[in-house]
């Protein structure tokens, strides 16, 4: 664990849309030495991303040489991902992304949020660029509290901008939780705003670590419900299928997690838009901080785009080699952005937090 965080903490991560995925790709090792290269979409949205936004903005197309998407489908679908990413990535949820690992250096995870940690604070402290315990008053007395901050897409800025906190209330072994039974819910608030309430819970089975993280996110405007569970079977792929809901659309997809004896993620995204059925799979793997590799995506059973990633570029082709028009380029990035921060700002802190520990 100790080396692959070095190698995050190298990692940056930036506000802009597709960077701000991929690079959690090399971001979490288990200690089973499991990569999760697939929920993490760059800032290294991982892989998920690049399937994921290729699925969202197939769906709504078609024309006799492949689907195609109108320039008024397009700027709809835009607009619909726009505002539910808008619900994923409120600030107080960028900040709790980019803090999971100092959280986790502060020697916390759900076992070892004793009753000495809550009713506590931890902030940052500038100098030594760590998360500590403080004199703070105002924590919950079940919970433990984290400040969260404005940040340049990576740590917090300096001087310090208070814009939110997350309690974190642990259900351990030391106050009657138990191996099959082990939880911690995310209370994350903006202001005077609950932004995020979502609770990962574990399941015990003999051949895999498993557990759940269900809640709901929202901007105040667009509330995003999900379920995701994660199954990690030993020296397996990991599987984390994830259900999202919000009103008007509903969409799901399946990511692995490469185990030891293997480099290669691989994803299915589907979902529908407009009466027609998606499909996005994709086969990515890591190569110099970023993910690259290629995905497929189809409407209604027929070959739509293909994507094409490498370290330095992401080539979206239509049917046929057709250049996607300028609206369908916009649905792309709005594609690639949300599954993306899904990953960063629910996933990748839960799983470092709550499922490294359970």
């Amino acid at each position: 664990m100790r080396e692959i965080r070095a190698e995050l903490d190298a990692v940056g991560t930036t506000r802009d849309g597709r960077e701000r995925g991929v690079q959690r790709l090399d971001r979490c090792l288990d200690e089973n030495g499991h990569r999760s290269e697939f929920t993490r979409v760059p800032v290294r949205r991982p892989f998920a991303a690049a399937f994921l936004a290729a699925a969202f903005f197939a769906a709504s197309c078609s024309d006799s040489t492949g689907p195609t998407l109108s320039v008024l489908d397009a700027t709809v679908l835009t607009g619909r991902l726009t505002s539910i990413d808008r619900a994923v990535a409120t600030p107080p949820l960028q900040s709790l992304g980019s803090l999971a690992l100092a959280i986790l250096n502060a020697g916390i995870n759900v076992q070892h949020l004793t009753p000495a940690t809550l009713g506590r604070t931890l902030e940052w402290q500038p100098v030594l660029q760590t998360l500590e315990f403080t004199d703070r008053t105002g924590a919950p007395a079940g919970a433990m509290r984290v400040m969260l901050y404005k940040n340049d897409g990576g740590r917090p800025i300096y001087p310090l901008v208070e814009i939110g906190t997350a309690d974190l209330y642990p259900y351990n072994s030391y106050n009657g939780g138990g191996p099959d039974s082990i939880s911690l819910r995310f209370v994350v608030t903006g202001g005077e705003a609950v932004v995020a309430d979502f609770t990962a819970h574990s399941h015990v089975q003999a051949n895999c670590q498993c557990a759940t993280v269900e809640g709901w996110v929202s901007d105040g405007t667009t509330r995003l419900d999900f379920t995701v569970p994660y199954n990690i079977p030993l020296n397996g792929d990991g599987y984390f299928p994830g259900v999202f809901d919000v009103t008007g659309m509903h969409f799901e997809h399946l990511g692995t997690l490469p185990g030891p004896n293997n480099t290669t993620a691989t994803a299915l995204l589907s979902l529908e838009f407009t009466g027609d059925s998606i499909t996005a799979s994709s086969l990515l793997r890591p190569h110099g901080g970023r993910l690259i590799g290629e995905s497929t995506i189809q409407v209604g059973g027929q070959p739509f785009a293909f994507i094409h990633e490498t370290a330095d570029s992401l080539v979206i082709t239509g049917t046929g080699g057709r250049t996607l028009t300028g609206a369908e380029q916009g649905a792309v990035r709005a594609l690639l952005a949300l599954p993306a921060d899904i990953d960063f700002y629910i996933e990748w802190p839960t799983f470092v937090i709550f499922f490294c520990g359970c």
